[in-house]
């Protein structure tokens, strides 16, 4: 759409086409249903990463589909669900990054609660960022993923040395070359948000 892709249509800057929300919610829902069974993926040791349009396609699954996604991290992510269905989202866990100087973070607040509504934990990280990510982002969803990839005792563990695995993880990551650039808007965009 307007030459970035996206999982579903824009109407503006945050209003989204409803139907087509649901459609390839559905469709990503009986992949990840397929994938699981051929694959033998367990879903509560799989971790889904999300950026912007993603973070916002994850939440809306999780929301539609509850138990496709159950460790998400969601960068840059808002709600675009006009009605939120009752989900029971029980034993899921999230990490949402916010950029503090993202013209969309005051939209996080919005899925953080629809979330935590829902029964899923729900850690939520502020950054000096705008919409674009860089190496804290790396660091934060480096940490989730080690968490998700453990049992669930080890995770119980892991959770409560969170702080020194990311601090071990700057340490010993090898940095990007540069914070990855912020996606320029189509005209008048920007001003469309508040």
């Amino acid at each position: 759409e307007e030459g970035y892709p996206r999982f579903f249509r824009r109407l503006t800057a945050v209003t989204f086409d409803q139907k087509d929300i649901v459609r390839e919610a559905e469709a990503f829902a009986a992949f990840m249903e397929g994938a699981n069974a051929a694959y033998g993926l367990d879903p509560a040791r799989t971790l889904f990463v999300g950026y912007s349009n993603g973070a916002n396609m994850i939440g809306a699954i999780m929301l539609l589909h509850p138990g496709i996604i159950r460790n998400a991290v969601l960068l840059r992510g808002m709600n675009v669900l006009e009605g939120v269905p009752e989900a029971d989202l029980s034993g899921a866990n999230v990490l949402l990054v916010t950029g503090q100087s993202d013209p969309y973070g005051a939209y996080a607040k919005e899925i953080e609660a629809h979330l935590k509504a829902a029964g899923a934990t729900v850690e939520s990280k502020l950054l000096a960022a705008g919409h674009d990510i860089g190496t804290a982002d790396l660091d934060l969803a480096k940490a989730a993923l080690v968490i998700a990839a453990v049992s669930p005792a080890q995770a119980e563990q892991a959770n409560a040395s969170l702080p020194a695995q990311i601090n071990n993880l700057r340490t010993n990551a090898t940095p990007l070359p540069s914070p990855i650039p912020p996606r320029p808007m189509p005209p008048g965009e920007a001003t469309k948000a508040p």
